[in-house]
């Protein structure tokens, strides 16, 4: 890529960040006033006047947006854009479940160390009882 054609990209990144958040957040559209939007990549393709969406332009879009508080998602199909504090007000994991879940993890991997020289292994899996799954602690409670 050029440096002219990298420079015009990068402005028009910039012009478009702006955009998102300053006019099509508030814009109003399928019966809402402002608010979250989906984007498919065509338009998006559209919007930058490129044929390709490369990796460096999503990242420096994504940076642009982060810096006028919006949080833009990549759903492969589709991206996904939301005010970035809408999401930080969502409800954050406490430590007891991190906790749970890394050494729920840490045995998986241990399980799968020592399984992996058992050629018994999927039949001994398909015979767990109910009972053995009781025995477990409740993370939740």
């Amino acid at each position: 890529m050029d440096t002219y054609f990298a420079e015009r990209l990068s402005g028009r990144i910039a012009q478009l960040a702006e955009l998102l958040k300053d006019e099509l957040y508030t814009a109003e559209f399928c019966g809402k006033s402002q608010g979250r939007y989906i984007i498919d990549r065509d338009d998006l393709k559209t919007l930058l006047k490129v044929h390709r969406l490369t990796s460096d332009m999503m990242t420096a879009l994504a940076d642009e947006c982060l810096d006028n508080q919006l949080l833009m998602i990549d759903l492969d199909g589709v991206f996904a854009f939301v005010e970035l504090t809408s999401v930080q007000r969502w409800r954050k994991v406490p430590t007891r479940l991190i906790k749970h879940f890394t050494l729920q993890l840490d045995n998986q991997e241990d399980d799968d160390d020592e399984d992996e020289d058992d050629p018994d292994y999927l039949l001994k899996t398909s015979e767990l009882t109910h009972d053995e799954d009781e025995d477990s602690e409740d993370p939740w409670a």
